[in-house]
């Protein structure tokens, strides 16, 4: 019985420990929109633009390092094709570094008609592949440029990391204590009774 307890406790932990996000690393405010517009507002409907930081992935099995994901819509509600990606997007941490350049999903999402709208996410990976990377990670500021009638737009998103929680508190399971606790409160009942 023992051993079979010990099987399903380290199974279980195998399973907490295989997170897709770091738990310490959250970001707000979530979302953040601004605005952009190819004339002056009274003249032309704005293009949003919305981003907000899912997380820090961390590394996978399959050797893609760690990165920070950031999701982002672009709203457009002007009367030209709108570009997602105008420029070159940076992604700094709070002590200035630039992480690597990013991966974009889906790519056929960067360019949206008059009257629509578009969501993709994009990756940036750490410099050295793992958390924290070098980076402080305590702030996240994105350059997000759009490209729009001929012209070229760049807007600046900034996050604040969020204070982190207690390890117990982190949402995750924590199949490990609840095993180890009621064996024992179990064997200890069992004690009582023979007596």
């Amino acid at each position: 019985m023992l051993i079979r307890l010990m099987l399903l406790w380290l199974v279980a932990l195998a399973g907490g420990c295989a997170r897709t996000y770091h738990w310490a690393y959250q970001y707000e405010p979530r979302p953040v929109t601004l605005s952009i517009t190819s004339a002056p507002a009274s003249e032309s409907q704005p293009v949003l633009l919305t981003a907000t930081v899912i997380g820090v992935r961390t590394p996978s099995a399959k050797e893609q390092p760690a990165t920070v994901e950031v999701r982002m819509r672009l709203e457009n509600q002007s009367s030209a094709t709108a570009s997602a990606i105008g420029g070159p997007m940076e992604l700094r941490s709070a002590d200035l570094k630039t992480f690597g350049a990013a991966v974009f999903s889906p790519a056929e999402a960067l360019e949206v008609r008059p009257g629509e709208a578009s969501q993709f996410t994009a990756y940036f990976p750490l410099s050295t592949g793992k958390v924290p990377g070098g980076h402080d990670l305590e702030g996240l500021s994105l350059q997000w440029t759009v490209g729009l009638a001929d012209a070229r737009f760049t807007r600046t998103f900034t996050f604040s990391r969020r204070p982190p929680r207690g390890y117990y508190d982190d949402p995750g399971p924590r199949f490990g204590f609840g095993v180890h606790y009621h064996f024992f409160q179990h064997h200890h009942h069992h004690r009582h009774r023979r007596r």
